[in-house]
């Protein structure tokens, strides 16, 4: 084996390294190098003993920093070369025993970047707006080969700032011009590779919104709603308080609107408060309005007035004074009665004020009264004192016995010869004490009071027939009664009565009353024989023999009443009154028909006795009816037409053994049933009949 030292001796061919191939990666480059191969050895002599190459390569000529030996061949490939680096190369020769040459000949490369930087930037983090023409621009560049270094601006795309060092971020002063900016970047990296131009917009706006047209309204104990408008798309929140200071805030109202409106609640009654408004458009600008004041409403009144210092004074036989104070202006009213229900009212003051006086007037002599005033303030609540009472004075009694004012007819207590006769007892005094006796008269004529010239169909009390048997009369305010008999049919009869006491003092004449007797036929219901009905319907057929065959047989047998008799009636009319005869006592009426609508019926009559019904399906009060002159058109309630004399006060019905009666203002027209009513005077009347509700 040689050693080095003969072996380098014997090299004399230099090796001459050959560039000849490129080859990119992502980081690096890969270069192929080559090299004419040794033949001899140092001293000349044939090299028989090669072994292999070694490729020494560094950035700094005659450095090497690294090698690769690449075994017996003239071409290798250096790989992972960074770009943009000058790099240095040689080769060396060694045999099989170690011995290495010294270095060939050196050769050098720039391998060159050739891709530009990529990269991106925002402004103020992608902000649509800034209200600050100082922008923060956020720079992103990267470079495949080396490495991002420098960096230039434009506004216009055209006008470039000087190129400056990169970095990741930058405070930059826009024109001061508001509205939309276009911004321009590029980059370069470490070989000069400048990138595309990337463009970003942002808009500039400075001016603060306008606020206009500040109010309050819908104020409340507790809230105010607060109102304004802005020049331009905001937000919106208020500030209050108390004192120009305010304290507080609303929570903010991020929606951008130009309208705007909040509600403050959560505030005390009563109470001034201050309050600003403030709007803040999408760049940011915020603006705020001038010091504004508002005072929340007064709380309702709930507290009813208190009452005191009641006093009842000047009481008489029917008055008394009632008089009272109230911590607060209200009205005045009493609610009084002779018990605990009260049941009456005075006349009321409505005006406010704190004392309070009102005259009860009206009352019963000699009467115990419950009372308790009361007072309204203006809102709406009421005080109410505790019961009190008072007693009225007596009056002074006369000698002579009062006048008995309620004589009536018992109703449902006439048979076909007979009547009960009703009244409250008078005193001896007035209305105190005991009387002795009484005077009961009847007539056929109208009693009228002694002394009094009677006209054509009156009798004066005195010329009127008494009654014998009528009891003694019991204490003053008692309930008395006489039956009255041996009537004759087919009259009117015409009652009064006096008192008389111990010393012979006659009361005034009674209140008259007249009872009729009977009608001339007695008939109600179906019975087995004649019975009075009435038709409460439009019946499917007005024929009667049609009508009524299925219910009491054929041939029907039915009468009307006409100028004094009864006739025999072919077609039934709603509301007329009929004697119908039935074969036996269970006969019904299950007539069928349409229910009458019209609003009222009018039901002919002639002067005398007159069969009437009721046309509709409820019961109608006789007192709701009405009379009216058909020749004059004058128009009467049943009842004033009983006072005028036109019709007598009493209806008749029939209840299957007896003859009855019902006055006016208790008679009830009932479905089905017939009744007799008497005109008292000549000349042409009818019976108006309303629905009833």
């Amino acid at each position: 084996m040689k050693n080095r030292k003969t072996l380098c001796s014997l090299i004399i061919v230099m090796i001459y390294i050959f560039l000849f191939g490129i080859t990119n990666t992502v980081f690096a480059e890969d270069y192929f190098l080559s090299w004419t191969p040794s033949a001899t050895n140092i001293d000349g002599t044939p090299l028989t003993d090669l072994a292999g190459y070694k490729v020494y390569y560094g950035t700094t000529s005659g450095g090497y920093s690294s090698s690769v030996d690449v075994g017996n061949v003239t071409s290798t490939k250096v790989g992972n070369l960074a770009k943009n680096v000058t790099y240095y190369f040689a080769v060396t020769a060694y045999d099989t025993a170690g011995n290495e040459s010294i270095y060939s000949n050196e050769v050098y490369k720039l391998i060159p970047d050739l891709i530009p930087p990529t990269g991106s930037f925002s402004i103020n983090n992608n902000a649509a707006y800034t209200n600050s023409s100082a922008v923060i621009l956020s720079f992103s560049c990267s470079d495949l080969e080396t490495e991002c270094t420098k960096m230039q601006f434009s506004e216009d795309g055209t006008t470039w700032t000087a190129w400056e060092n990169y970095a990741p971020g930058k405070i930059y002063i826009l024109s001061n011009m508001e509205g939309t900016k276009t911004f321009h970047v590029k980059y370069m990296d470490y070989a000069g590779n400048t990138s595309a131009k990337y463009t970003r917009t942002i808009t500039l706006d400075s001016t603060s919104p306008v606020i206009s047209g500040v109010s309050s309204s819908n104020i409340g104990i507790n809230k105010a709603a607060i109102n304004w408008a802005t020049n331009e798309s905001a937000t919106s929140q208020i500030d209050y308080g108390t004192t120009a200071g305010y304290g507080l805030s609303t929570a903010l109202y991020g929606s951008l609107i130009t309208n705007h409106g909040i509600t403050i609640s959560g505030l005390k009654p009563s109470t001034t408060y201050h309050f600003r408004v403030k709007s803040k458009d999408k760049t940011g600008n915020n603006t705020l309005s001038g010091d504004n004041t508002f005072t929340t409403a007064i709380p309702p009144d709930t507290t009813a007035p208190v009452i005191s210092g009641v006093t009842i004074s000047n009481i008489t036989t029917t008055d008394a004074i009632v008089s009272w104070t109230t911590g607060e202006a209200s009205t005045s009213q009493i609610k009084y009665g002779t018990n605990s229900l009260y049941g009456s009212l005075c006349n009321p003051d409505n005006n406010l004020t704190t004392f309070h006086l009102l005259i009860l007037s009206g009352l019963t002599p000699n009467t115990t009264y419950k009372l308790r005033v009361m007072s309204v303030d203006q809102a709406g609540n009421q005080g109410v004192s505790q019961e009190y009472s008072l007693t009225t004075l007596r009056t002074m009694q006369p000698e002579t016995p009062a006048r008995i004012m309620d004589l009536r007819v018992r109703p449902g207590s006439s048979s076909k010869n007979s009547l009960i006769l009703d009244w409250t007892a008078t005193g001896a005094d007035g209305t105190e004490g005991t009387a002795t006796r009484y005077d009961l008269r009847i007539s056929e004529s109208k009693i009228i009071e002694d002394g009094i010239t009677p006209l054509q169909g009156e009798i004066n009390f005195s010329k009127a027939l008494n009654i014998t048997g009528v009891k003694v009369p019991a204490a003053a305010g008692s309930s008395e009664y006489f039956q009255v008999n041996q009537l004759s049919p087919n009259s009117v009869y015409f009652f009064s009565i006096k008192a008389i006491d111990e010393k012979g003092n006659v009361s005034p004449i009674s209140n008259i009353i007249n009872g009729d007797n009977v009608p001339p036929l007695p008939v109600t219901a179906l019975l087995n024989g004649f019975s009075m009905i009435s038709i409460p319907l439009s019946p499917t057929t007005s024929n009667a023999q049609t009508l009524l065959s299925p219910i009491v047989g054929s041939p029907v047998v039915i009468y009307w009443w006409r100028a004094g008799s009864f006739i025999p009636e072919t077609n039934i009319v709603p509301g007329y009154g009929y004697i119908l005869k039935s074969p036996t006592d269970n006969a019904v009426l299950n007539i069928s028909g349409t229910v009458i609508t019209d609003t009222s019926r009018a039901i002919p009559l002639q002067a005398g006795w007159n069969m009437i019904g009721n046309p509709y399906t409820q019961d109608v009060q006789l007192i709701n009816t009405y009379i009216r002159n058909i020749d004059t058109g004058e128009l009467k309630t049943y009842e004033n037409a009983v006072i005028a004399g036109w019709v007598n006060n009493a209806l008749y019905i029939f209840d299957g053994a007896k003859y009855s009666y019902v006055m006016y203002n208790n008679a009830n027209l009932r479905i089905w049933q017939g009744y007799w009513l008497v005109v008292l005077k000549t000349g042409r009347y009818e019976l108006v009949i309303y629905k009833p509700s």
